[in-house]
């Protein structure tokens, strides 16, 4: 039995989901700019995040450095993707 190898074509490609192009692929991978997302976090409210404004300004400043990392391609600390997904929530609601 073969293994299956990812950078073949597969046969198994569903009949409903085009190819993407080649365009589509570069555009996929290029970077993102995130500096939009890190203005809008630095506008919130720390008081939306956490009652006590201390830990909501640490709340801020650990989603920001998690968007940083991440752009970087570097490993985000636990207390960062959190305070990163409680800030999403707020902005996404």
């Amino acid at each position: 039995m073969k293994a299956f190898d990812l950078d073949e074509a597969s046969p198994y490609q569903a009949s409903w989901q085009p190819v993407p192009s080649e365009e589509e692929i570069a555009q996929a991978e290029e970077p993102a700019d995130v500096s939009n997302l890190i203005s809008t976090i630095q506008n919130l409210d720390p008081s939306l995040l956490h009652p006590d404004p201390q830990i909501g300004s640490q709340m801020l400043d650990n989603a920001m450095a998690a968007i940083n990392l991440m752009d970087s391609n570097r490993d985000v600390r636990p207390t960062q993707g959190q305070a990163l997904l409680k800030t999403l929530q707020i902005l996404i609601q």
